[in-house]
């Protein structure tokens, strides 16, 4: 910006109000385009939204693609307390039966020292010795100084050397005024595998007393009795995790699993909500109303592409499929079929009656509307730019798996013979941006035009000040002369 400032005082004109006003009038190029980048801008954040928004849907609909993420299940238990099951896959409905025989434990023993040890400061060696013992198949020997040798630091040596694998503690066994300490060395893992074993030890340690055996866990399930190193038994059951809580061998209790019908529908309701938000953008962005704004995204080709290809992978049908419905109107082979409707905006709705018999009769049938059972497969395809490489040719429904996959078709960049084509939403964010690129580059183009203007105008002005006082200067002289 120019550094010269003045205010017509020669010519008593307001040439800063003439300057500032023959800028604005410059300057509005400028503000044209400063509009316009904004306008891009907030598309770009519109377009970032419903990227969102589709990201959800599908992520929703991979979820529900396969059977062990579609189907919510339910165990009962007669009775609490002896063993904790929770639902890992997709296990059988049915029975079963369970008998805790005995939990796991780790290997536990305690040396009190040759004499009652009741200061576990004090040093115990009388000279240098050394701690042996073998943990499961791992040998270790703990060098202990005689000068460092109190139970404290015994401890402390163990755990350093074989902490990994063992805890050495320090316990009173006695009582505040009476104290009697003993050194505690456990496993640090339960099983039969994991037994400690001393081989060597100082005299003034004592003689040990194992506390615990180191044992595995028993269970028997279904008259089937089974051991593992821990109380958690992950592959008895298919799909289930049991957790042993509580031993009795003499108790055995059944219990039951069920189709949690309630949770398969509150996915579905999740499935439904991001479907919804997806449609309800699109609807928002396409309803012109004369009196209102004209929404930003209008007629957006990005919109409208997504909302076809979405609504053609849940509804649309092979002539195959048509042939099926026809046969058949009250399976389980379309959406509105199971009581999930479609409204005429595009819009998904539960019939809770519909849905609540139609998963009560048949859940099986009900999941293959949804899971992919068998497995994706697009008969060898390789072509990403081609709709086959995309599409299931084996016959289950997998609506979602289609849904996901028709989501991932658009938003997926694709390698051609020319390089690599960007997906949908990067594609049109590129444009964008572009767009705004070409306007900062117009902008500052215009922005140096004005600053020029200006200087130029400033220099003319006051070239007319410096003239003007000139003037009046010879005219002030000339007064004087004849004396006016």
């Amino acid at each position: 910006m120019p550094a010269i400032s003045f205010g017509g005082i020669a010519s008593g004109l307001d040439t800063n109000a003439i300057i500032s006003a023959l800028l604005k009038l410059e300057k509005q190029p400028i503000l044209k385009f400063e509009a316009e980048k904004k306008e891009v801008d907030f598309k770009l954040d519109l377009i970032g939204n419903f990227e969102s928004f589709l990201d959800k849907l599908r992520d929703k609909a991979k979820d529900l693609s396969t059977e062990s993420d579609f189907k919510s299940y339910a165990v009962k238990l007669s009775e609490e307390g002896y063993a904790g099951i929770s639902v890992t896959g997709a296990p059988a409905v049915g029975g079963h039966t369970i008998k805790v025989n005995a939990l796991a434990t780790a290997d536990r023993w305690s040396f009190g020292g040759a004499a009652t040890i009741t200061d576990p400061a004090a040093d115990l060696l009388a000279a240098n010795g050394t701690i042996a013992f073998t943990y499961g198949t791992t040998n270790y020997s703990v060098a202990i100084d005689a000068a460092a040798s109190s139970l404290n630091e015994i401890a402390a040596a163990i755990n350093t050397t074989a902490g990994d694998d063992v805890t050495a503690s320090v316990v009173n066994v006695g009582t505040a005024g009476t104290p009697e300490y003993k050194l505690v060395v456990t496993g640090n893992d339960t099983g039969g595998d994991n037994e400690l074993t001393f081989t060597g030890l100082p005299a003034e340690l004592g003689v040990g007393t194992e506390l615990t055996d180191a044992a595995n866990a028993s269970i028997t399930v279904d008259g089937l009795t089974v051991q593992r190193s821990t109380n958690e038994f992950s592959d008895v059951i298919e799909g289930l995790t049991i957790d042993a809580q509580s031993a009795d061998p003499t108790k055995t209790i059944s219990f039951a699993v069920e189709i949690d019908a309630a949770g398969i529908k509150e996915k579905l309701k999740g499935f439904v909500t991001a479907w919804n938000d997806v449609m309800e953008f699109v609807n928002d962005q396409n309803t012109y109303d004369p009196e209102a704004d004209t929404p930003a995204l209008f007629g957006e080709t990005l919109l409208l592409t997504v909302r076809s290809e979405v609504r053609n992978a849940v509804f649309g049908l092979s002539a195959a499929e048509q042939s099926a419905l026809i046969n058949n109107p009250t399976g389980y082979d379309t959406l509105s079929m199971i009581g999930i409707k479609s409204n005429p905006d595009g819009s998904l709705e539960i019939d809770d009656k519909v849905l609540d018999k139609k998963l009560a009769d048949d859940p099986d049938l009900f999941a293959d509307l949804f899971v992919d059972t068998d497995g994706f497969d697009n008969g060898g395809a390789t072509d990403q730019n081609s709709s086959a490489y995309y599409t299931d040719t084996t016959a289950d429904k997998g609506l979602m798996e289609k849904l996901w996959r028709a989501i991932d078709k658009l938003k997926d960049s694709k390698t051609t013979t020319t390089g690599v084509l960007p997906g949908l939403f990067k594609a049109r964010k590129e444009t964008l941006n572009d767009q705004k690129e070409r306007l900062d580059d117009q902008i500052e183009r215009l922005s140096e035009q004005v600053d020029a203007l200006e200087t130029q105008l400033v220099l003319k002005f006051s070239k007319l000040e410096e003239l003007m006082g000139s003037l009046n200067a010879q005219q002030a002289q000339m007064a004087l002369m004849f004396g006016n």
